[in-house]
């Protein structure tokens, strides 16, 4: 007799640490939360096969970076020297894994899976090998007394959205606001990793009023050279 109400007990704790009581059988079940990196079954690389520039409607000034998907701007029209982004678009091509990173992969996710079921996996994302060594931008009109047709404007314009690990922002916490890298500042950093995609826009108006077309030159650490150029752009006059 002893021995049958001991197992009737130690079942009772069994289903009561398992959540199979009334009291929270009606409790609120959460999705599991996500980890990134522990699923897909290699590590995606990608490599960079052009690039293209699209001039874009500026959104909204946010207190977070988001990528701007657009709409593409008229052109055609007067502009503020704020409502367009010069959309750097990457063209990639897939490349296979090394042998060394398909151990590594493998093995973090058996890993995973033995010590942290708990949680939902989500695919490894893409990345890239390539490095940016240059990136510079010019244009074909005067933009003040300094600064000539022909001469860098990497100062003049802020890296607003990256697709890589570079940080290219800091987050003024006072403020609630970020504070963008200049492209000069950016590309001072001693690894810029190439990414689908930069986006830039210019922080200060022009001196004079006319029409810009900007030239952008993009350097890898491959050799590649990408030259791209925007339609011509009218820009009206600092106030």
């Amino acid at each position: 007799m002893m021995f049958k109400q001991t197992a009737l007990l130690s079942l009772v704790l069994f289903v009561t640490a398992c959540g199979g009581g009334s009291e929270n059988h009606d409790a609120e079940i959460k999705p599991d939360p996500e980890v990134a990196g522990c699923g897909g079954s290699a590590p995606y690389k990608f490599d960079i096969t052009a690039v293209d520039v699209q001039v874009l409607q500026a959104p909204e000034p946010k207190t977070y970076p988001q990528r701007v998907a657009g709409p593409v701007f008229d052109v055609d029209a007067d502009t503020q020297y704020d409502e367009i982004i010069l959309s750097l678009e990457s063209e990639t091509q897939s490349v296979v894994a090394n042998k060394s990173e398909l151990h590594n992969t493998k093995k973090k996710q058996l890993t995973f899976s033995l010590f942290n079921s708990a949680f939902a996996c989500s695919p490894l994302p893409p990345s890239t090998d390539e490095r940016i060594t240059e990136l510079k931008i010019t244009s074909s009109s005067p933009f003040n007394d300094e600064l000539a047709a022909g001469v860098m404007l990497n100062a003049k314009f802020d890296v607003i959205f990256t697709h890589s690990e570079t940080p290219y922002y800091d987050y003024d916490s006072i403020n609630s606001g970020i504070i963008y890298y200049s492209l000069e500042k950016y590309m001072d950093q001693e690894d810029v990793v190439a990414g689908f995609g930069i986006q830039l826009k210019l922080n200060v108006a022009p001196q004079y009023a006319g029409n810009h077309i900007f030239f952008i030159e993009m350097t890898l650490d491959s050799g590649e050279v990408f030259n791209m150029e925007t339609p011509e752009i009218s820009l009206v006059k600092a106030l």
